[in-house]
């Protein structure tokens, strides 16, 4: 037997009194914006009408605010999905967000500390793959992370300040560091590396 999973589709096309316990049951589950939560209503086949006046009560009782749903969406990316301040405007912008309540956000939840922080994690990873003892490996690499960072919204100056300290011979330390508190390489496995990397550093001192 083959069983098809129910559709809302249209579910609230007739049942305007549903609409406020659906969008109920919609913040119940996380923040939403205001342009999201009549999207999804309106999925549904929701009147436009009533999703207005159901907005506009949600919106009067706190239970649907854009500004604590761009604080809260910044604090996301900030700790579980890094990225920079350009990616940060499209997206809210995209869900209909102020800008002046985006400009608040990013103020309040991240500051250029916290999205130097942001960037370093994310580099780190990169950089723990780099070919180090390939020059011409190297620079592609190096530029290959360049255009990964600028994806994801950082600026180039930022990007290029945190990558040249990170691949430093002090930066290396702190990837390898970072691969053994991440349980990526053991330090059995990092005795060669670290010895190799040791005497190298003792050669170019005494040079």
């Amino acid at each position: 037997m083959t069983w098809h999973k129910s559709r809302k589709s249209d579910d609230l096309a007739d049942a305007p009194d549903k609409i406020l316990s659906a969008a109920f049951a919609y913040l119940a589950k996380r923040e939403y914006s205001e342009q999201e939560l009549r999207q999804k209503l309106l999925n549904r086949g929701a009147d436009e009408t009533v999703i207005a006046t159901v907005l506009s009560f949600l919106k009067e009782k706190h239970y649907l605010d854009d500004a604590r749903y761009a604080a809260a969406y910044v604090r996301d990316r900030r700790e579980f999905r890094p990225c920079g301040i350009a990616v940060l405007k499209r997206d809210l912008t995209a869900k209909g967000v102020a800008p002046e309540l985006i400009a608040i956000a990013i103020e309040a939840e991240y500051d250029e500390e916290q999205q130097r922080d942001a960037l370093r994690r994310l580099l780190r990873k990169a950089a723990a793959l780099a070919p180090y003892e390939n020059d011409d490996e190297m620079k592609k690499y190096k530029a290959k992370i360049i255009r990964r960072m600028l994806s994801k919204g950082f600026s180039q100056s930022m990007i290029w300040d945190e990558l040249d300290i990170l691949l430093t011979s002090a930066g290396r330390w702190q990837i390898l560091y970072w691969q053994m508190s991440q349980k990526i390489l053991s330090y059995n496995m990092l005795r060669p590396v670290l010895s190799s990397f040791y005497l190298n550093s003792e050669t170019i001192d005494d040079a």
